[in-house]
This record gives structure tokens, sequence and C-alpha cells, in this order.
């Protein structure tokens, strides 16, 4: 059984983690297999949003118990992608846990169940996150010992702030949707029944009418709001206003504006 089923409609590839009877637990091969999609759809034109969720009642479990001992013992290790989707990615988003972030278009995760340890990464390093109303989020890493791993401090402060992801991070507690939605960990909640097809149609929107340069571009912008001086994130957004002055994708909005008719952009 493929560890990551994909599905591609309405310019939307849809990514299934796909072990539903271990509550879509992390494997090496759900590792690879997710890493290959993610990749392959960076790089299908006719790809314009890819969606991000579970099979079955549960997004991410975390880590599978049998894979977690393996990489205690050294017999399993966590390897980085070595082929980069997006050439202009900044380096602190490579590898598996940032690949979300890595890939030139929007990724959604939707949120269908608990989503923990790598789950909770994983949705936290995509770029819009919608809930089912079953939805949790936990990151019990205080609890058992262990650390916040994969940047999940960063990702999670950087999206509720430091305050907010330090009470959720040293308490270890379970967060509900209501609760994430709130504190803005995620843009939405739906009802369980209505969260995939509440998701591709708003994924189907946005590969429809947004600009697929001018998501890649704004992508960037928001990743350099991490890590770059005001200076510099000022002087990026000039350089990037000027050059999107000049593309195919204003030129067919302006036009689209005058002809009383949606836009038709031209792919990535």
């Amino acid at each position: 059984m493929t560890a990551v089923l994909s599905d591609r409609a309405e310019g939307v590839q849809t990514l299934t983690l796909n072990r539903p009877e271990r509550r879509n637990a992390w494997t090496a091969e759900m590792e690879a297999d997710l890493r290959a999609a993610l990749i392959e759809g960076s790089r299908d034109p006719a790809v314009r949003v890819i969606v991000l969720t579970g099979a079955g009642a549960a997004f991410c479990a975390g880590a599978d118990a049998g894979f977690l001992k393996q990489l205690g013992t050294g017999e399993a290790a966590i390897t980085q992608t070595d082929v980069d989707p997006w050439p202009e990615a900044r380096p602190e988003l490579k590898g598996k846990f940032a690949m979300p972030a890595a890939v030139p278009k929007p990724v959604i995760a939707a949120v269908n169940g608990p989503a923990v340890g790598i789950g909770y990464a994983l949705a936290l390093y995509s770029d819009i996150r919608f809930a089912g109303a079953s939805a949790s989020f936990i990151a019990a890493f205080a609890r058992l010992g262990l650390i916040a791993e994969k940047g999940i401090d960063w990702a999670l402060a950087g999206i509720v702030g430091q305050g907010r992801a330090a009470e959720l991070l040293l308490s270890g507690r379970k967060l509900g949707a209501d609760e994430a939605e709130r504190i803005g960990l995620v843009s939405g909640v739906f009802p369980d029944a209505d969260l995939k097809g509440a998701v591709q149609a708003y994924a189907a929107e946005m590969a429809a009418k947004v600009s697929p340069r001018s998501a890649a571009v704004i992508k960037r912008q928001l990743q350099g709001l991490r890590f770059d001086t005001p200076a510099e994130i000022l002087a990026r957004g000039e350089r990037e206003l000027a050059a999107s002055l000049k593309s195919a994708d204003f030129r067919e909005a302006m036009t689209a504006m005058a002809e009383k008719r949606p836009p038709s952009f031209p792919d990535l």
C-alpha cells in the first residue's frame, strides 16, 4: 500500500498520508513518499496549489513506535532531501519537515484529526491550515523527556507568538480545533464531513484566480520576514514590485479587468 496517495483536480494536488489503520503514524516510507510527491507537484506546471491531509480519522499521529525505536537505536535515520524543488528557498527551509515551506506553491494543511509531533510540524510548515471539528494539535515533547524538535518551536512561535508557543510547548497539552482557530493557528474550522470538500473548493478558487508567479514571490516574502532585517525586507519588496509591474501576469490582470472577465494566468 502506498504510504502517500496523490490526486489532482482543478489545479489542486491532494496528498493524503495513507496509513489509516495506524492513524497515519510516520515511517521512513511515508517520509520518502511525501518528499517525492511534493517535489513532483512543485515541478508540475498544472499543479498550482497543494493540499496535505490524512486518510481516516487522523492527520498524523506522530512517529510510528517502531520507527521511533529504530531512530533511538540508530537502525534508522532521518534523512534530508537531496533534491531542492525550489533553488531560491532559504537553506534553513530545506529538509524533510520544512519541505512544505520549500515548495514554491501554496501548501494547505487540511487537518482532519489529531496532528501529533511530526504531524504537528508538517501542519505548521504548511502555508495555510484548516481543521475539522475533531482536529487537535499535540506537542507532548516535554512530557516524554524530549525537546521541541524539527523546528516546531520556531514555526509555532512565528504563527501564534512566543508567549502562546511557550505555554503550548512547555505544558505539552492538547490544543483543540476551536482554540486553534481562536489563536490563529488555523484559518477556519469545518464539520469533519465537510472539511475536505471545503478545502478543495478554497484551493480550487486559489488555483483559478491567483497568479502562480505572485504566489511564489509572496511565499518567499513571508519566509523572509523571519530571517531578514527590515531594510532587507523593504528593499526586496521594491525589487519584486518593479519586476511584477513588468510581468505577463500583471498585464493579463489589467487586460482582464478592462474586459470585465476573469484573468487567465500562465503556469509558473
